[in-house]
């Protein structure tokens, strides 16, 4: 084995630290480029590779692309094997939920500043049950503060240029302030529930199941004694799931269907009562492209926005407006596809978490037997929740949106989604031959500030008046109005409804 002599004390590792600030430590103590170490510190495949080192023998988590015999020669401990130590004391509570160790780590770097300013960065930073830095309970950062780009939690110059700095030119941090002086710095963990965690396996009940959306869930709520519910099902007979694979039945398929879309439906018309009931005209006017004549569409109200394009990107339908007027826009052509193995949801926009969820309750281990009454209130309950949330972050970008005559991509609703989703998880008590205990906790938020107070361009007794009285203009109609009277006007009115209605496309 070739002999790599180096700058390097054992003394600058600490506890919990991620390969990512021992490797940009060895960066900047030899003034070695990353590529460099990875060339050095490889293993024979890494070694034999003539190309560029892909991204795969980069990454953290298995060290997979590195030499455990070099590491441990030039680094005087044995990296690949504390690495994996950590790995698994982060993630032992979770063992049972069979995710690869990557589901429950970022890919991109989160770090403390004040951490990091000493040259430390924690594998706790990656775990995306945590979001403060447990030994200094501050907001990670996600992003560089000048580029606003994340940097990828790999050895790699993507997005980094000298050790510990971005490429736009920001430091993480000041390493000429503290060149190794502060690499002897002990680290101490202030945060309580990671404590707990560490210590006790975050307080797991024997007899206890947790059921949760990695990325929608939280050390605190994992440790935490106060629930904001608790519920009992009864476990008669006609209430539970049987059978060696516990997989439900097309009738029980339909019936979660159905749940769905009645969960959909009640809380749309909730919605209309209450803050919408003023506008029930305005939404008329833009959901079925109403005017006076071949003229421009009318002012677009705020609220008629929020609510159509809300209905449009959680159903994931083709069009904003309504092709026809007297058919459910909810239970399409894709009804026919339900069976016992393939679940359909109505809201389609949350049909993986929704999926997620139904499978992790049928594969839980400890219980003998699935409660479907349960089932089906875990997927109502998360539902709703995220129906009326994703209703705010829509009203949040109406005002502007609806002015303007745009929509957002797709690229752009899926974190308004993420947004939506609150973080939660719910434990479910070893069953009794009567009845199964749930309890429910989610992360309290503070209330958003109400930022609906929109003026509405058809308040008027007059306009609600001229509203009723507009015909419709979707693209087929007038369509079929150059096609029976192929006038100029007709082909430009047709021009301009296009062109509407393409920049109002999700």
């Amino acid at each position: 084995m070739k002999q790599i002599n180096i700058i390097w004390r054992k003394e600058w590792t600490k506890e919990y630290e991620s390969p990512w600030s021992i490797f940009e430590k060895v960066s900047l103590a030899n003034l070695a480029a990353r590529n460099v170490i990875i060339r050095e510190f490889g293993s024979s495949d890494v070694k034999k590779l003539k190309s560029a080192i892909g991204n795969i023998w980069r990454e953290f988590i298995t060290l997979e692309g590195f030499d455990e015999d070099i590491l441990t020669n030039v680094l005087g401990f044995n990296l690949k094997y504390q690495n994996n130590q950590t790995i698994n004391k982060i993630i032992g509570p979770l063992h049972k939920y069979h995710h690869w160790p990557n589901i429950w780590f970022r890919n991109h770097l989160r770090w403390c500043q004040q951490c990091i300013s000493s040259g430390f960065h924690s594998w706790l930073h990656q775990f995306i049950l945590i979001d403060k830095c447990p030994y200094h309970e501050m907001d990670l950062m996600e992003e560089c503060p000048k580029c606003f780009k994340q940097i990828p939690f790999l050895l790699s110059d993507v997005r980094l240029s000298k050790p510990f700095t971005c490429k736009c030119g920001f430091a993480l941090s000041n390493p000429i302030k503290w060149l190794w002086r502060d690499w002897n710095k002990a680290y101490v963990l202030q945060n309580s529930s990671v404590l707990q965690w560490i210590s006790n396996y975050g307080g797991a009940v024997e007899d206890e199941t947790w059921l949760f959306l990695p990325q929608h869930t939280s050390l605190e709520l994992m440790c935490c004694i106060k629930p904001q519910q608790i519920r009992r099902f009864s476990n008669q007979h006609n209430n539970m799931i049987r059978g060696s694979n516990f997989r439900l039945t097309l009738e029980q398929n339909k019936a979660i269907f159905d749940d769905n879309k009645d969960i959909f439906k009640s809380i749309d018309r909730y919605l209309r009562k209450t803050i919408l009931y003023k506008h029930s005209h305005c939404i008329k006017q833009f959901r079925e492209l109403r005017n006076t004549g071949q003229v421009e569409f009318p002012r677009i109200c705020p609220y008629a926005y929020a609510y159509v394009f809300w209905r449009q990107s959680i159903l994931k339908n083709s069009n904003f407006y309504r092709v026809n007027r007297r058919a459910d826009d909810i239970e399409n052509d894709d009804i026919k596809t339900l069976s016992e193995t393939h679940l359909l949801f109505a809201t389609k926009l949350i049909g993986d978490e929704l999926k997620y969820l139904y499978e992790q309750y049928l594969e839980i281990n400890k219980l003998k037997e699935r409660n479907f009454q349960l089932l089906r209130w875990i997927l109502k309950k998360f539902t709703a929740d995220f129906c009326f949330k994703f209703f705010d972050e829509w009203l949040l970008i109406a005002g502007d949106r609806s002015e303007s005559k745009t929509v957002p991509r797709w690229t752009n609703i899926y974190p308004m989604k993420q947004v939506s989703i609150s973080k939660f998880i719910i434990k479910l008590k070893k069953p009794t031959e009567d009845f199964i205990e749930v309890a429910y906790y989610t992360k309290q938020t503070m209330k958003q500030q109400t930022i609906t107070e929109y003026k509405c361009p058809n308040y008027s007794q007059r306009s609600k008046y001229i509203i009723n009285t507009m015909r419709t203009y979707d693209p087929l109609g007038v369509a079929m109005d150059v096609y029976s009277s192929p006038t100029s006007e007709n082909k430009q009115f047709k021009k301009y409804v296009d062109q509407y209605v393409a920049r109002l496309e999700i």
